[in-house]
């Protein structure tokens, strides 16, 4: 007989490149918590929970099958709709279900997020996992990026994204706003970050032994988790241009 689920369902519901696996993955490290990573996304579980999933019945059968098994789903989404495909209607649908917790998680710096969207697309590396991933992402020449294609998503994201935000916030009032910067920023060293904890609270979850916030502490100071820098940045033939071009105070800077 499988082990029931410990602990209130939710949602770690993200944009890309927001820092949202490592996240997930320092919740795993606690006994009440079992949080599925990207189900919805065609690359992981061979794609069989993305097939399952064509329109809003689908979707809530799957979840169901899902949080018997686990009571958090990670889940990455983009305002276009993917990786539901077109609109954003079950992305939302999916944030907005009953009886769960919303972790709303976002970047303040937006050029950066888009910026390190597009180098993982181009080498088709997401995280370091292994030397192979290392020696690909030290090995591999960058292509220019399309400026156009950044500016268009700086001016759309910023509302897109309150929209969202707004609408999971009138039906919800169990969520929680979280930003990259909050996890990553001007931490400190050798423990897990302090939005971590907060996390945790809001989870209704108590602190975990010293030996799981070891291991939280040691996955954010891994050395090589983290894919984009401002090393990565660099090696982008066109990143002057971009920073000229795309940066500002309000949507953030690459190398500032």
């Amino acid at each position: 007989m499988e082990t029931p689920v410990p602990g209130e369902p939710f949602i770690l519901f993200c944009l890309a490149r927001t820092g949202s696996t490592s996240i997930a993955k320092a919740l795993n490290m606690h006994p009440a918590i079992r949080c599925v990573i990207e189900p919805f996304n065609e690359r992981n579980f061979e794609g069989r929970y993305a097939a399952a999933v064509t329109d809003e019945r689908s979707l809530f059968v799957t979840v169901a099958a899902l949080r018997s098994r686990f009571n958090g789903i990670k889940h990455v989404w983009h305002p276009s709709g993917w990786p539901f495909g077109n609109g954003t209607h079950l992305n939302r649908c999916l944030a907005t279900m009953e009886d769960q917790k919303v972790i709303f998680l976002t970047r303040r710096n937006v050029l950066r997020r888009l910026v390190s969207s597009l180098i993982s697309e181009q080498l088709q590396v997401w995280h370091l996992r292994s030397p192979e991933d290392r020696r690909h992402f030290a090995a591999f020449s960058f292509a220019e990026l399309d400026i156009e294609w950044i500016q268009r998503h700086l001016a759309d994201e910023e509302e897109q994204v309150q929209a969202c935000l707004d609408e999971i916030s009138s039906s919800t009032s169990h969520i929680l706003p979280l930003s990259y910067e909050d996890v990553f920023v001007e931490r400190s060293r050798c423990e897990p970050p302090a939005a971590i904890f907060n996390v945790l609270r809001f989870l209704g979850v108590e602190t975990p032994e010293e030996l799981a916030l070891q291991r939280m502490a040691a996955l954010f100071d891994d050395p090589y988790a983290k894919v984009n820098s401002t090393d990565s940045y660099l090696r982008i033939p066109n990143i002057d241009d971009i920073e000229s071009r795309c940066g500002s105070d309000r949507t953030g800077w690459l190398l500032r």
